[in-house]
């Protein structure tokens, strides 16, 4: 696994950063790293953190040092495969514009400069993927199951990506 270059986080961590920009691709990087890592962990290694564009290694530097480490991550992740992009599971997530549950949805439109019909259309037909460790979403560019609906002030469902 090519590709990341390694960062100091302080006295006990280093952030093994993979990209700059949220992506699939970079996504998939950070769980396989983070999978190999956990599956052969390196003595010393006492948290991984992963996040949209790195995966933070927190380590005992008593146990061993940012040089060690530095070079052991590179030996064990140099070989790991290329990024599985496939989709592991669709999550359909309940969504309800406007009334009671949505009642900022005049002030989303407003700011985006759009009619409320526009920001429904907009937001319900993305696909969202999910990032490791993050209850965050981004939009996704993969193909997944899409569905129309009407969404006005009713509960109704996007796929999203995990």
């Amino acid at each position: 696994m090519a590709g990341f270059t390694i960062t100091i986080a302080g006295d006990s961590a280093l952030n093994l950063e993979f990209a700059h920009a949220i992506s699939a691709e970079t996504s998939a990087k950070i769980r396989m790293a983070a999978d190999n890592l956990t599956a052969d962990p390196i003595r010393g290694i006492t948290e991984l953190v992963p996040t949209f564009c790195s995966l933070m290694v927190y380590y005992n530097p008593l146990v061993i040092t940012f040089d060690e480490l530095s070079t052991k991550l590179r030996s064990k992740l140099r070989d790991v495969g290329e990024a599985d992009l496939s989709i592991r599971k669709i999550v359909p997530i309940p969504v309800c514009y406007g009334g009671e549950f949505g009642p900022d949805l005049a002030n989303v439109a407003q700011l985006a400069g759009l009619s409320e019909d526009e920001v429904i259309a907009t937001t319900s037909s993305t696909c969202w993927a999910s990032f490791p460790a993050s209850p965050t979403w981004a939009a996704s560019t993969s193909a997944c199951t899409r569905r129309a609906w009407p969404c006005r002030a009713r509960a109704s469902s996007r796929a999203a990506s995990e």
